[in-house]
């Protein structure tokens, strides 16, 4: 089986189906700004079910005002178990969240991945092996590096 490749994405493990947190905003609000600037980029939820996607989805419409730049946004959005993980390889991961960080941290392919989390950022448990593929740390999202 061949492995799909997507150029540019924003990564996001969901902890628990359902479930709205401040980190799964900010995933929407990261993809929404890039996507603004780049139509191609992909915001690939790990572990969510299609319902929770449509709930996200809707709750992010009655959310914000949004305008013509983030016009069907919702076609960029993936969602992917876990195992699905071997099967894509990826440009530029911006992964966010240390749960997201943690989860994928032997399973991601990226030729390059850059990171906001808030926490372990200095515990190896959480650490991507960065001799592998170039890791980069960031406090907030510069855009250049992603869009």
């Amino acid at each position: 089986m061949s492995r799909k490749f997507i150029e540019k994405a924003i990564v996001f493990y969901i902890y628990q189906p359902s479930l709205l947190t401040g980190s799964l905003i900010n995933a929407f609000e990261y993809f929404l700004q890039c996507f603004e600037k780049n139509k191609n980029i992909k915001l690939v939820f790990i572990d969510a079910e299609k319902n929770d996607c449509k709930e996200f989805i809707r709750i992010i419409k009655n959310r914000y005002i949004l305008d013509k730049k983030v016009k069907d946004f919702e076609k960029n959005i993936i969602s992917l178990m876990w195992p699905e993980l071997n099967n894509v390889s990826f440009g530029t991961s911006l992964v966010l969240d240390f749960g997201t960080m943690y989860k994928v941290k032997d399973k991601l392919n990226s030729e390059k991945i850059l990171i906001i989390s808030e926490k372990y950022t200095d515990d190896e448990r959480f650490f991507i092996d960065h001799t592998i593929t170039p890791v980069k740390f960031m406090f907030c999202l510069e855009m250049s590096n992603i869009i």
